[in-house]
């Protein structure tokens, strides 16, 4: 009679096994990530694409683009100062959040972001799909802060600015396409029309990404850097900001190369202010080698971090003259 007992696997074949399957996960991972990432920048590339829709929609309804931040005299914080909305607010009856800009409360902004029993979820705390890149890494969305009166305020974050051309902020340079306007803005400006876009709409940024990961930057403003702080580089970017300092939260500029971080030790001359301002200002992103942008036409690339400086410069101003160079 044969014998039908079943041959079990010795120990080297098991291992021969494992191999194997380890071989074949390592050779999957990277594609799976590729594939991932491919996802979230072709979601990124199509935020970019309803936002920079959705500023045109405004422009033929206002005949120009919504400003950075609409500023107007009244009460931010402790005491007397000024306050407003932000282009982001502007557009959201054209990024079909008609409900949610019927809710803000444009009198008083900064109660758009104010936490109570009776308002758990308040309308500043909204955390927009269109506003947020899947590769931006935001560890807290949305955002507590820490500064503002009694309270607890909730802001969202967005991984997106505005072009605010080669300086947005401590000053802006108003030679991009958002600037603060309004009663209380200083200089009080105009906003920006498509006449005003001399330099092209394919020949100028309109949107851009931003990143919200810099150790070096964390640890320049928070020696014991907290989760909740608003000091920190995921803390910037409040789509619904209601201060003057919005402009800084909302709009990125050519001052800096793209996906600029702060370096350490900071080179001489640099002061921890001007290395704050220079690292709130740049453009970046969670993607590979560069970041994405919609252009005022409407149209959406990526743009390399190997970009001339000047190149960038030129596309970040509307009215400059400048021929640019294949990018």
């Amino acid at each position: 009679m044969w014998n039908m007992a079943r041959r079990a696997f010795t120990l080297i074949e098991l291992l021969v096994v494992i191999a194997i399957i380890a071989i074949l996960i390592g050779l999957l991972l990277p594609a799976v990530q590729k594939v991932r990432e491919a996802a979230a920048r072709a979601k990124c590339t199509n935020n970019l694409k309803q936002v920079a829709l959705a500023s045109h929609g405004y422009h033929d309804s206002n005949q120009a683009f919504p400003g950075a931040m609409y500023i107007f005299a009244g009460t931010f914080s402790a005491g007397p100062g000024t306050q407003g909305y932000t282009v982001f607010v502007s557009l959201l009856p054209f990024l079909e959040q008609q409900s949610l800009y019927q809710a803000w409360n444009f009198a008083t902004p900064i109660l758009n972001g104010l936490q109570t029993a009776a308002v758990p979820n308040p309308p500043g705390a909204t955390v927009l799909s269109v506003l947020t890149c899947p590769s931006d890494v935001i560890p807290q969305n949305p955002n507590v802060a820490v500064k503002h009166p009694p309270g607890t305020y909730l802001w969202g974050v967005t991984s997106y600015g505005g072009n605010a051309g080669s300086q947005p902020y401590p000053t802006a340079s108003l030679d991009g396409m958002f600037y603060p306007v309004g009663p209380a803005s200083s200089p009080v400006m105009s906003a920006v029309r498509i006449a005003d876009v001399t330099d092209g709409l394919s020949n100028t940024l309109l949107f851009g990404e931003r990143s919200h990961v810099d150790a070096n930057f964390d640890a320049l403003v928070s020696p014991v850097p907290s989760a909740l702080s608003s000091d920190l580089i995921s803390g910037y970017g409040w789509w619904g900001s209601p201060s003057t300092f919005a402009t800084a939260d909302v709009t990125e500029s050519a001052s800096v190369p793209i996906n600029y971080l702060v370096p350490s030790p900071l080179p001489s001359g640099v002061s921890s202010q001007q290395a704050v301002n220079m690292r709130i200002s740049a453009w970046g992103s969670g993607h590979t080698g560069g970041a994405n942008f919609s252009l005022a036409d409407g149209s959406v690339r990526f743009v390399s971090n190997s970009i001339a400086q000047t190149t960038l410069v030129w596309l970040s101003t509307r009215a400059g003259g400048e021929v640019i160079p294949n990018y």
